[in-house]
């Protein structure tokens, strides 16, 4: 999964407003009252049928995005569309040019030294081209 910059801080603010136990109860406690509170069972019914209708989906999305995940960096099984147009256009292929066409050249200050944007850098970026013969 890649998280963008800045998703971390979005989550964490997320957290930080979700529902309370006792908040949770008392707004519980005010649907009874009113008697808009369903049914155990049409919850659980509920519950079932959303859960048949997506967990396949999911499975099968989780399945996918393993499959994609090859650490020699094949264009042909993982999409790192940067570093395709690099090579595409002839690029030189280091880490201030990935820059440059990663962010359209107005990278942010100190992405060079990002460990989440590094990591998700190609080797051959990081590494430099090897010749194989």
């Amino acid at each position: 999964m890649v998280v963008e910059i800045g998703e971390a801080t979005k989550r964490g603010e997320v957290m930080a407003k979700l529902i309370k136990p006792s908040d949770l109860r008392k707004q519980a406690d005010e649907l009874i009252a009113a008697g808009k509170m369903p049914e155990q069972d049409a919850v659980l019914k509920a519950v079932a049928e959303t859960r048949a209708k997506y967990q396949p989906k999911i499975v099968n999305a989780r399945e996918e995005s393993q499959d994609k995940i090859v650490h020699d960096r094949d264009l042909d099984l993982e999409n790192d569309i940067v570093l395709a147009k690099m090579i595409q256009v002839g690029a030189t292929l280091d880490l201030p040019t990935y820059i440059q066409f990663a962010f359209f050249g107005d990278p942010p200050d100190g992405i060079e030294q990002d460990g989440e944007f590094l990591a998700s850098v190609p080797d051959v970026i990081l590494d430099g081209p090897k010749k194989v013969q």
